[in-house]
């Protein structure tokens, strides 16, 4: 009697859990990064997408920098008046290779990642050359992703077994070779 007491308990305490499930979010960039000089603005507009598909509002994403000497600069974008569409200026603040980071303000367990840009001195006319990913695909959450599918259906085929018992019982239906002697 006990444990059938439990059992709404249970069930209360579980309902939260799904109901933060499954939640993520996508980060596109209107415009791959390009001429980008220290100490000038580069104003990004962002587009933040619920499971990579509808436009995402009320979030509050961001863009974070860091560059090998340990300088770090976080940049909150705005909305920018379509659903979904957000506005950050950042400013990289010396010449050299940054890392840059987009969270979504959704989730932010994982931040989308642009490949190192390259910014160059305020006082050179030398281009910068950004080596963002050109389809601005988002390889590691789509990856994420997939192995969680995988580990999920790992556990669904151990825990019903695989094939099903009753795949393998032979059905009244089915022709039994006789043997002749």
């Amino acid at each position: 009697m006990r444990r059938l007491a439990l059992l709404p308990l249970a069930v209360a305490l579980m309902v939260p859990a799904a109901a933060q499930a499954g939640g993520w979010a996508t980060v596109e960039l209107d415009q791959a990064p390009s001429g980008i000089v220290a100490g000038t603005p580069w104003r990004v507009e962002l587009i933040v997408k619920q499971h990579g598909i509808t436009p995402l509002e009320g979030v509050t994403p961001s863009v974070r920098i860091a560059n090998d000497a340990g300088v770090v600069r976080t940049f909150p974008a705005r909305p920018a008046g379509r659903p979904g569409h957000y506005v950050a200026d950042v400013t990289y603040p010396a010449a050299g290779t940054w890392r840059t980071r987009f969270f979504d303000g959704f989730t932010d367990a994982m931040p989308h990642r642009l490949s190192p840009i390259t910014v160059a001195a305020a006082s050179g006319s030398a281009p910068a050359s950004a080596s963002a990913s050109s389809n601005g695909f988002p390889w590691e959450q789509t990856i994420a992703i997939a192995v969680v599918a995988l580990l999920w259906m790992g556990g669904w085929i151990a825990g019903y077994g695989w094939p099903h018992p009753h795949l393998r019982a032979p059905s009244s239906f089915h022709l039994r070779p006789r043997r002749t002697a």
